[in-house]
């Protein structure tokens, strides 16, 4: 899969790495999900986003909720370590 662009706001990147200083997520660790060309994407019909599976440049397992703008970027809005649990 080809890179996503990644688009950033600063209401996203405050949700996705300050609001939840639990999940120890960073901007770098969305970027490189986007960056992965092994990560797989599928639609989350209940909530409306796409998700993004794939890992930051040093192997760690990310899953990102993204909205897909028009010109093809990705709008970051929930971000976790881990897989997509099935």
């Amino acid at each position: 899969m080809d890179p996503r662009r990644v688009t950033w706001k600063a209401h996203n990147l405050r949700h996705v790495t300050e609001d939840h200083p639990e999940r120890g997520v960073t901007k770098e660790d969305i970027e490189d999900v986007f960056a992965d060309t092994n990560r797989q994407e599928e639609p989350d019909a209940v909530h409306g986003t796409t998700v993004a599976q794939g890992s930051n440049r040093s192997g760690t397992a990310f899953v990102v909720a993204f909205i897909e703008l028009s010109d093809g970027a990705a709008f970051p809005v929930h971000a976790r370590r881990g897989r997509l649990k099935r």
